[in-house]
């Protein structure tokens, strides 16, 4: 596997278990949407899981997915930092309105997008499309955090 690609890889996991770490503060911090949280961060866990199972199978099958992640790496980096800070500065001055706002714009940063639109593409091998197949209700956090939002009269984007 091109060393690129592999360190492209292991960043887009590292964003996903970084997003998922972050839900994980959100769902100990607000127990009256601890169920909604938790489904995110399994979810969350099964994106990183896609994407080592990827990870694998290119180097394997010799091919890798278009789309899984940016191709910049730069990108994955500056997300997980972002990440990263995100979640210390939440541990400081929880706020159960500012967990969606925020998790709202997670779910707009470069790997997650790429993550998604690869589970909703069109893929030509057999291999990419069995995962696509097991991942397709792990989607649309983004209209998801939207909707409970809305449900739960927690004050709309």
């Amino acid at each position: 596997m091109n060393v690129g690609i592999k360190q492209l890889l292991d960043e887009a996991i590292k964003l996903e278990l970084n997003v998922s770490n972050l839900y994980f503060v959100f769902f100990k911090s607000f127990p009256e949407d601890s169920n909604f949280w938790w489904k995110l961060v399994i979810e969350e866990k099964n994106h990183a899981a896609l994407i080592e199972g990827i990870k694998t199978m290119s180097s394997v099958v010799g091919e890798y997915p278009n789309g899984i992640t940016p191709d910049n790496i730069e990108q994955l980096i500056e997300s997980n930092k972002k990440v990263t800070a995100i979640t210390e500065d939440f541990k400081k001055a929880p706020s159960r309105k500012g967990s969606f706002l925020i998790a709202y714009e997670i779910e707009q940063l470069a790997g997650e997008i790429h993550c998604q639109e690869f589970i909703k593409g069109d893929c030509t091998s057999e291999v990419y499309k069995f995962i696509q197949e097991i991942n397709k209700f792990d989607i649309d956090h983004a209209e998801r955090i939207r909707k409970y939002m809305i449900e739960n009269k927690i004050d709309d984007l």
